[in-house]
């Protein structure tokens, strides 16, 4: 992908280990075109308890995030939508 193609990024059950991180902080600097936005759904783990400082230390914006309660295999979940988007970018 060239850099600065895409103008909105999904990316969904990305940040389940620690590990994770680093490369998909690369892909979103590299491929999130200007004033561009990326949407991470997330379930609340604990392995992703962190990111969202992580982020905001390497420079995004993270929106509050809106908040769903889920059912998956007979166990409830709270999934948080976080939008992010470079801080100083326009939106």
């Amino acid at each position: 992908m060239a850099r600065g193609a895409a103008e909105v990024i999904l990316g969904a059950d990305i940040l389940y280990e620690r590990r994770f991180f680093e490369p998909v902080a690369a892909f979103l600097e590299h491929a999130l075109a200007p004033g561009g936005r990326a949407l991470i759904p997330d379930p609340e783990r604990s392995v992703s308890a962190g990111v969202c400082g992580k982020l905001r230390a390497r420079g995004w914006r993270v929106a509050t995030p809106l908040t769903a309660k889920v059912a998956q295999s007979g166990q409830n979940m709270t999934v948080h939508l976080r939008e992010l988007t470079r801080a100083g970018a326009k939106s």
